[in-house]
């Protein structure tokens, strides 16, 4: 089949070239003066035609697989960027990175049918490994002390302050220096309603700094938390404020809270 493919077409442009040298396409020659007639032609061998084509042939068959039909395969690596995860309240002012994360890879294989390594019939696609992306982390942050401070979530109460000399002024408030938990009261203790703030959980408050929950009181209910100062005095001057406190990581919380005796 290959022999007729190739000989066949090969044979007609001969003979359509040179059918004056075969005897059944023989035509005569007009006559034209002798000073401009020329020579005639001489025949050409039918090898010279062929062995271009063969060998051109030839060597293109040893990139081919099933020959005449050549399969190409060609692996290609495709990276897919990674997804965006927002820890805390996404209209946040800052955000901190938790975790670059990592692209995904996509990797598939082209397969290209050619006809004698010339003519493309068919290209195949499939897919061969899919690596799934590790998304990039952010998380929202709060300002503190030209620092970024993630923040889990943030909630607007009403912030009072109270100070040991104010308990005490009370008749009948127990310990005045011990808090409900039975810590030592001091500045960055902050007392909570329980089911709105649970107990050693971490706050930051503006204008007051970070703080931990453990203290709650007959007054404190709803969305109200009172926070620990030095004195009457102090506490006077914080008067009653309505703030949007932050639940941070108790790791930015530099206060040591001692258990009372």
């Amino acid at each position: 089949m290959l022999f007729i493919l190739i000989f066949v077409p090969t044979l007609v442009i001969y003979i359509a070239r040179y059918k004056h040298t075969f005897l059944f396409f023989t035509t005569k020659t007009p006559a034209i003066p002798h000073a401009v007639k020329k020579a005639p032609a001489k025949p050409v061998k039918l090898s010279t035609l062929i062995s271009p084509i063969y060998i051109q042939l030839k060597n293109r068959q040893q990139t081919c697989i099933n020959y005449p039909f050549c399969i190409k395969e060609k692996v290609i690596t495709k990276e897919t960027p990674p997804p965006t995860k927002t820890l805390g309240p996404q209209d946040a002012e800052y955000f901190i990175t938790l975790n670059q994360g990592r692209p995904g890879t996509k990797m598939f294989s082209i397969k290209t049918y050619v006809l004698f390594d010339v003519l493309t019939i068919a290209q195949i696609s499939h897919e061969l490994k899919v690596t799934a992306p590790e998304p990039k982390v952010i998380q929202s942050a709060i300002k503190v002390n030209n620092k970024l401070v993630p923040y889990q979530r943030s909630l607007k109460v009403k912030v009072t302050a109270y100070s040991a000399e104010e308990i005490a002024k009370d008749s009948s408030a127990g310990n005045p220096t011990v808090t409900a938990l039975g810590y030592k009261l001091k500045r960055g203790v902050i007392a909570a309603h329980p089911r709105v703030i649970p107990f050693y959980t971490c706050l930051y408050v503006p204008g007051y700094g970070f703080g931990k929950v453990l203290d709650t009181g007959g007054n404190i209910r709803n969305k109200r938390i009172d926070i620990a100062v030095d004195n009457t005095i102090q506490a006077l001057r914080w008067g009653v404020k309505t703030l949007r406190v932050y639940v941070v990581d108790c790791k930015y919380v530099n206060i040591s809270f001692e258990k009372a005796q």
